[in-house]
């Protein structure tokens, strides 16, 4: 598990060196797409690297509801239970 407080300067190569050794990379934001997973997408893409991929983050339905975070997080599927679900079910490729 890593935290990535910030996208620029990203220090990827921690990254890398994990994900290299499970073979596989979730990551998780509580926005939408073109932030961290946008960002891991293309440097695994660029490095060709055959590391399984998986972005969670929020969807691109309009948020119109309220709540609670946990609330909001759990309608896009951002709970830790999820999460784990996702990470656990994530296949390396061959």
């Amino acid at each position: 598990v890593f935290s990535v407080p910030f996208l620029s300067p990203l220090d990827a190569e921690p990254l890398l060196a994990s994900a290299r050794t499970t073979g596989k990379l979730v990551s998780v934001e509580d926005h939408g797409l073109g932030g961290l997973g946008s960002i891991l997408s293309e440097l695994l893409a660029t490095r060709r690297n055959s590391i399984a991929f998986h972005p969670m983050r929020l969807g691109s339905e309009p948020l119109t509801v309220a709540g609670t975070n946990d609330q909001l997080l759990a309608r896009h599927g951002l709970t830790a239970a999820l999460i784990a679900e996702a990470a656990t079910n994530l296949r390396p490729y061959d």
